[in-house]
């Protein structure tokens, strides 16, 4: 599935850091993939943390966004939505490369059950 990102950014100033440029709204796209963490995390006892969530962040959690470094690189806010929906999720950049021109964005807090309403995202996504 393909979403679309609203990006709102800020280049920097390394003559003058003391001043704050205008900021820059800007769009792109990106793609969703199933990210698969090689090992959970445990709290003090030994439990399982995702037990502890719930289903609909624990999809939250394993889902992240494929696109490019240009679209986010100075990012200050980016904002993940459907191509056919209008529900929009705040994002955050979780790994970027200049030199690869890709990055990978976490979905931060957001209502999954409806930004992915109608998408069966165990058929349609990757895993990686």
């Amino acid at each position: 599935p393909v979403v679309k990102l609203l990006v709102t950014s800020v280049s920097r100033s390394y003559s003058e850091p003391w001043r704050r440029r205008q900021q820059r709204e800007s769009s792109g796209t990106g793609f969703l993939i199933r990210w698969c963490d090689p090992a959970p995390a445990t709290n003090d006892d030994g439990a399982d943390d995702d037990a502890e969530k719930n289903s609909s962040n624990k999809r939250g959690n394993e889902i992240r966004i494929v696109t490019n470094a240009h679209v986010v690189r100075n990012s200050s806010t980016v904002r993940a939505r459907a191509s056919f929906g209008p529900h929009v999720v705040s994002c955050e950049v979780e790994w970027l490369s200049l030199p690869l021109d890709l990055a990978l964005l976490k979905i931060a807090d957001g209502d999954w059950d409806d930004f992915c309403k109608g998408w069966n995202l165990g058929e349609l996504l990757p895993r990686m």
